[in-house]
């Protein structure tokens, strides 16, 4: 029996969730619950369905993750009830005054286990407000600051499809880390740290990190290729 324009939609849509939850999972965050941001990336999937022109030639994948990733964006965009805790937003107003005042005497910024150790706050903390600053600064201007791993890196309409692609795996298979393990690629990968600083930070020595590091590298070749 053939399905009808209606079910053949709705099938078509249930398909393709998968790019829904890859760019979910691209804005990750404390701000904003998990669910709001998929149902807002299913109305943006539901939005590129309804368009889209298979005779042009493009690639549904390629027509749609612009689409969602908009509507994901937009949603942070007009949100006005945040549900970040005072406590972190007084922190990464604590973190900025610190990082002002020290780059203004020392013309260069604070490392996050110097920080920890002037504010008296444990390292997690530290990068959990960072990340929360980097989303906010992206929500206001509609494209991140480029400082975060959870956050888009350029302005949606940017993307090339296989720089799409590309991004989205790679945040996908980083977010199936665990805490530490991200914490490792954000600080080596993202802000070119040593392993000996990153040792520091995670309170264990250079050679644990270099084992890890390869692991970590290892497990992300497999979920990429």
């Amino acid at each position: 029996m053939k399905l009808d324009v209606c079910e053949k939609t709705n099938k078509f849509i249930e398909e393709n969730l998968g790019l829904v939850r890859l760019c979910a999972k691209r804005f990750v965050c404390r701000n904003l619950e998990y669910d709001d941001i998929f149902q807002a990336g299913c109305l943006g999937l539901v939005k590129a369905a309804r368009k889209f022109d298979k005779t042009r030639g493009v690639k549904f994948s390629s027509y749609a993750v612009p689409t969602i990733l908009g509507e994901i964006k937009q949603l942070f965009s007009n949100n006005s009830q945040l549900k970040t805790s005072r406590s972190l937003k007084e922190l990464a107003l604590r973190i900025k005054k610190e990082n002002d005042e020290y780059f203004k005497n020392n013309n260069k910024q604070l490392t996050i286990s110097e920080l920890s150790q002037i504010l008296q706050v444990d390292t997690h903390k530290i990068i959990e407000a960072i990340e929360y600053s980097n989303i906010s600064l992206d929500s206001e201007l509609g494209a991140s600051s480029g400082a975060g791993y959870w956050t888009s890196s350029e302005p949606y309409v940017e993307f090339d499809e296989n720089g799409i692609s590309e991004k989205i795996c790679i945040k996908n298979a980083i977010g199936k880390l665990d805490k530490n393990d991200r914490i490792i690629v954000y600080l080596r990968f993202f802000l070119y740290k040593t392993q000996s600083h990153v040792a520091k930070v995670l309170k264990t020595n250079q050679v644990k990190i270099s084992r890890r590091e390869k692991f970590i590298l290892n497990f992300l070749k497999h979920k990429l290729y």
